[in-house]
């Protein structure tokens, strides 16, 4: 398992609900392009997954270029990842 990073544990903390990358902006007070590096590594991980707005649907793909245009949330094992993140 990585070890994530204080930006990335902000970001995990704010997707227990659907939110936007606007959203996440605003809510974690990260640059964009610091915001989009750790939802692009999140993204990898497994950690959060990707929905087509803010419906509950996961799109076939996704344009990582447009990562405005989608919502996300965290996955079981992003919740495992960052409750393990706290007891080191």
């Amino acid at each position: 398992m990585r070890k994530l990073t204080k930006s990335e544990i902000k970001v995990l903390n704010q997707l227990y609900h659907m939110e936007s990358m606007y959203t996440l902006q605003d809510e974690t007070g990260l640059q964009y392009g610091e915001l989009f590096d750790d939802l692009t590594n999140l993204i990898s991980s497994r950690l959060i997954d990707v929905f087509d707005g803010a419906s509950a649907v996961k799109p076939g793909f996704y344009d990582l270029d447009n990562l405005g245009d989608y919502h996300f949330r965290i996955t079981r094992l992003g919740i495992s990842t960052l409750i393990n993140s706290h007891g080191t």
